[in-house]
């Protein structure tokens, strides 16, 4: 399972001052004292607009303050079990050990500065860009004690970096014109396909990101002036090695929501309505399905959304599409920060947040997406006057298949 790149929000959506919002799921649990949530699907941290919500292990979540981590909207990683995150903000890679109650920064190669940071194949990797904003950039692997630079480029400025299954990684530029690396990290880095520069000239971007990838695809959304597209890649080998097959959306779109791979098919909600692509045709076939969602991801093979203040687990979809969804988070569920976190600055940031989200009056923090306390299972932590979702309703999912059968992840 690969984390740190399950759930993906609108830029359109950025940051709203003290408007709490959902933003991505990092990292999946399989213990949780929510008998209403399916097993091995508890966010153990989820990003959000106001901070990062820690899982403590018995259906509540710590809030975590923005100022800990400077503000701003970071990158960030964590490790299998949440034990260790990474935050990639204004040039820096920084670490924290104890939930972001405190960050440590970690130094970078002189003359680099951090832009992306994902956790993968067992380690942290960093996207680093020449850090006086020249061409140039190298991708680091952490070993627990230094980088290792895999790769240096000295014309390719790197921006976001993307793993898919198997050993690719791609990695996306702006710089100066909007182009696209092909890492194969078998063996070491046994190949660096450069796949050019996109065949239209686009100007002024504000985002060029890969958000979905599989080793021979990989689909990318574009930002410019408020309008979002995708742009889809598709790699052949031929006599002189990797060629790319571009395909672009046909016309702008206000927000652009993952894709996410569900069997042999791309989904993606776009401009609220749920799309589907086949794989390797990079093009989208609309559905008379409307999502309510502000972000879509997945973890692993599980599709993950969110609203305003929940995250959902698509679990299954109906014959004509419409997707099955199971709640595993809401803001209900998240409590004061921790003691050791705490600061006269978080605990405002906090009464904020309780405030925004209309939780003041809760009689008591939930430990289940709906509201559900500890009090209202009681000591044998039975929900007994909710309907509890089977365990078996989730399949993997791939779900009943709509011929939308069926990778980071976004990240209701």
């Amino acid at each position: 399972m690969m984390f740190g790149m399950g759930l993906w929000l609108g830029a359109s959506l950025a940051y709203a001052g003290a408007i709490p919002a959902t933003r991505e799921v990092l990292g999946l649990a399989s213990v949780d004292s929510c008998p209403t949530i399916p097993d091995g699907t508890i966010p153990l941290l989820v990003r959000t607009s106001v901070g990062l919500m820690a899982s403590r292990g018995d259906g509540t979540y710590a809030f975590g303050c923005p100022d800990l981590w400077g503000g701003g909207d970071p990158k960030v990683a964590t490790n299998v079990d949440a034990t260790e995150i990474w935050y990639v903000a204004n040039g820096k890679a920084l670490s924290s050990l104890n939930g972001g109650c405190t960050l440590e920064p970690v130094g970078l190669p002189e003359g680099l500065g951090a832009v992306d940071v994902i956790f993968w194949r067992d380690a942290f990797w960093v996207l680093a860009a020449a850090s006086d904003g020249t061409s140039g950039g190298a991708l680091l692997k952490w070993d627990g004690s230094a980088f290792l630079a895999l790769v240096s480029w000295t014309d390719f400025r790197p921006n976001a970096m993307l793993s898919a299954p198997g050993n690719v990684l791609w990695v996306t530029s702006l710089d100066p014109r909007a182009r696209v690396r092909r890492l194969d990290l078998t063996g070491g880095v046994s190949g660096d396909s450069s796949l050019g520069d996109l065949p239209d000239a686009i100007e002024n971007l504000i985002r060029f990101e890969p958000t979905a990838a599989d080793e021979d695809e990989a689909w990318f959304v574009l930002e410019q002036a408020g309008k979002q597209w995708t742009w889809h890649a598709e790699t052949v080998v031929g006599d002189n090695g990797p060629i790319v097959i571009w395909t672009a959306m046909p016309d702008h779109k206000r927000l652009v929501l993952g894709p996410v791979k569900v069997g042999d098919s791309w989904l993606a909600s776009i401009d609220n309505v749920l799309q589907k692509s086949d794989e390797l045709t990079g093009v989208w076939t609309p559905t008379d399905i409307t999502l309510p969602w502000t972000c879509l991801g997945q973890q692993g093979d599980r599709v993950l959304a969110c609203t305003v203040d929940k995250i959902v687990q698509v679990d299954s979809y109906e014959e004509d599409g419409t997707p099955n969804t199971t709640d595993v988070f809401s803001f209900a569920q998240v409590a004061e920060p921790d003691s050791v976190c705490s600061s006269a600055t978080c605990d405002r940031a906090f009464t904020d947040f309780l405030t925004a989200s209309d939780l003041l009056a809760r009689p008591d923090v939930a430990v289940c997406p709906d509201g559900t306390t500890a009090a209202d299972l009681g000591p044998s932590g039975c929900a007994c006057a909710t309907d509890a979702a089977p365990l078996g309703a989730w399949t993997g999912a791939a779900g009943v298949l709509w011929a939308l059968r069926r990778r980071r992840g976004a990240r209701a």
